[in-house]
């Protein structure tokens, strides 16, 4: 038995915002920094601070989920993450998740440059984003899950009420991580559904390919099939036709074609018939 990185995705997000709050809180301000790492590289600008002018400050757009500003707000965030995260990666894939946590990192960070004055830092947007999804990995097409309606009333209507209170809390980035997450639960379509139409593309595929090879080169062997090969298909030999005797194949006149035609007159044709059977030149 031995220990699995099971959901690469998010156990490699869990350690980088473990690894940026270990630096920034305990090695940077003891070798004598004045800015904190997180300050500096893991915290969006407000709306009055953003310079559009900065390159860094467009990297932080994205890298601010990645920042927390306390023990409390570390472990809160990567606790729903580590429980939320492997199953999402396992339905949609690591590649797709990634993508979604870039997408509503970066929606959160755009959000607060545009119309927020306070700073903001943390994953609590990929979080509500990953709440929002995961009541969606059951859904079938033309259905609205009654567990996502629960989660919207249970924790963006928390949120909303609780963004008309003065805290430091942005309720604003948690709505904007649901609502990101409603997205992608609605279009992003899961890896099984996508292995699942592969899968028949394929064997629709494979049915028709040896049956057409088979028609226009003779019997074929079929790769998928067990032991990698068919029997050769057993056609019946179809005898050849003989051709009809003429006056080049024979060397005698085919005249007796014209007299085997019936006139319809019972004495004609009984007269024909017996002309037939006399004639020395039938033998």
């Amino acid at each position: 038995m031995k220990i699995k990185y099971n959901a690469p995705v998010t156990l490699t997000f869990s350690l980088i915002a473990f690894a940026v709050f270990g630096i920034s809180n305990y090695m940077l301000p003891l070798s004598g920094s004045t800015y904190p790492l997180t300050e500096e590289f893991f915290t969006v600008p407000s709306s009055v601070s953003f310079q559009p002018s900065n390159p860094r400050h467009y990297l932080l757009l994205v890298t601010h989920i990645f920042g927390h500003a306390g023990w409390a707000h570390l472990l809160g965030n990567l606790s729903y993450i580590l429980i939320l995260g492997p199953l999402l990666e396992s339905v949609y894939g690591p590649l797709n998740l990634a993508l979604m946590i870039l997408v509503t990192g970066f929606a959160t960070g755009v959000i607060n440059v545009c119309f927020f004055t306070s700073p903001l830092l943390g994953a609590s947007g990929v979080v509500f984003m990953m709440v929002l999804l995961s009541s969606f990995t059951n859904r079938k097409k033309k259905e609205i899950p009654l567990t996502f309606i629960l989660v919207v009333i249970l924790f963006l209507g928390r949120e909303i009420a609780a963004a008309f209170e003065y805290n430091s809390v942005s309720q604003f980035a948690h709505l904007a991580g649901g609502l990101c997450g409603s997205l992608f639960g609605f279009f992003a379509a899961p890896v099984s559904v996508r292995q699942k139409k592969t899968a028949a593309a394929s064997a629709r595929s494979a049915d028709r390919t040896p049956r057409t090879a088979e028609k226009e080169n003779g019997p074929v062997y079929d790769p998928a099939a067990p032991g990698n090969r068919v029997q050769p298909v057993s056609r019946p030999v179809q005898p050849a036709r003989e051709a009809p005797k003429t006056k080049e194949s024979t060397g005698k006149p085919d005249i007796f074609r014209l007299f085997r035609r019936k006139t319809g007159v019972p004495e004609v044709d009984q007269a024909l018939s017996e002309f037939e059977s006399r004639d020395s030149f039938r033998n």
